[in-house]
């Protein structure tokens, strides 16, 4: 499947990339994203009826790590977060996301809930604070793989 600009509901291209990728590759960098993680946000918009933040570089936010990330980057110079260099992110099966006026602890618990209408989700992160972390790394089960990033 392919998801082209055009068909983000609620979303821009520049919100699934950093700032330099899009800077070379404009619109086209889209296509370095998995569509099952973009395909899965924004059902995730439409499900919880609430706006979400991914990367904020477009708006002068200090988020552009939330997606896709670069290979050579291991830390955000803009918030000091250490990467893991094994990270889903770096091959666009990955996203960290906030919902407007929603503690990412429900969040996680709204997910496992309605895990059945997120197929696309096979792991998330525990105990993140203020963010949401989903990826579609390996094959669907029936619950999801929650995990500690190192």
């Amino acid at each position: 499947m392919i998801i082209k600009p055009q068909d983000l509901k609620y979303f821009c291209v520049e919100e699934f990339v950093y700032e330099d990728l899009y800077t070379r590759l404009g619109d086209y960098s889209l296509s370095l994203v998995n569509w099952r993680i973009i395909l899965t946000v924004m059902q995730l918009r439409e499900f919880f009826g609430l706006p979400i933040y991914l990367n904020t570089w477009k708006w002068e936010g200090k988020h552009q790590y939330r997606g896709l990330r670069p290979m050579h980057i291991y830390e955000d110079p803009r918030t000091g977060t250490k990467f893991d260099r094994r990270s889903c992110h770096l091959f666009g099966l990955a996203l960290d996301f906030s919902i407007k006026g929603m503690p990412s602890d429900e969040v996680r618990k709204a997910l496992i809930k309605h895990r059945y209408l997120f197929p696309h989700i096979h792991r998330m992160e525990h105990d993140t604070n203020g963010w949401t972390h989903i990826d579609c790394k390996g094959e669907f089960k029936p619950e999801i793989v929650m995990f500690n990033a190192i």
